[in-house]
């Protein structure tokens, strides 16, 4: 007895073609970074008007320190100026009285002596009384001589501002001429240190006579 065999298929719908094989290949895959996360700029937009205007009042604040300072120093500078030429007077003053006091002529003797005198002031001024002004004025009518000074040097020593006073020191040279025969006598130097005084209203008189050492 023959035995027949039945063909076999493969499980599965009658009349479909078979699936092929799929072969689906892998490729190595990289691990990429995650990106970072962005930061919203939580700066505020600059305020470009209120910074001018910052600007403007910081430039003019300057301006007015740099008027303020250059007043200041214009004060400044007109206070030593002052200072300075009442300096300068108190030494002219000084000066003048010393040329006062050894200038004269025959001619104008008592012209010299009372222009001396009335520019005096307190002891210098009582050592030359009445008195003792007409015996000078005699003194040099009977000498018969001119006498010229030469204001070698005069310098302020210092100043008391509590008794408005100050201390100028005089070189000088005198020198004496014959009226008579014209000859000049030799030079004489004198060194002396004069007081000035100031009264309330600013005027300046030579108000002691004293020699370097601080004797009258």
């Amino acid at each position: 007895m023959t035995t027949r065999r039945r063909a076999a298929r493969p499980a599965g719908p009658t009349g479909e073609a078979s699936a092929e094989p799929i072969s689906v290949s892998l490729g190595r895959t990289e691990a990429r970074s995650k990106p970072e996360p962005t930061v919203a700029d939580t700066r505020r937009p600059g305020n470009t008007r209120g910074v001018m205007r910052a600007a403007a009042v910081l430039a003019v604040v300057l301006i007015a320190a740099l008027g303020v300072g250059l007043a200041l120093m214009g004060r400044a500078q007109h206070r030593d100026d002052l200072r300075a030429a009442r300096d300068q007077r108190f030494v002219d003053t000084a000066v003048q009285a010393v040329t006062n006091m050894m200038t004269y002529s025959p001619d104008s003797i008592d012209k010299n002596v009372d222009q001396f005198v009335n520019s005096t002031s307190g002891p210098l001024r009582g050592t030359f009384n009445p008195d003792n002004t007409a015996n000078l004025k005699a003194l040099y009518h009977q000498t018969g001589t001119s006498s010229e000074v030469v204001i070698k040097k005069a310098s302020l020593e210092s100043i008391d501002e509590v008794s408005k006073k100050a201390s100028i020191l005089i070189s000088a040279r005198v020198t004496l001429t014959n009226a008579d025969s014209g000859v000049n006598e030799p030079s004489k130097s004198y060194r002396m240190r004069m007081i000035v005084a100031e009264d309330q209203q600013g005027t300046m008189t030579a108000y002691d006579l004293r020699w370097p050492d601080g004797q009258s």
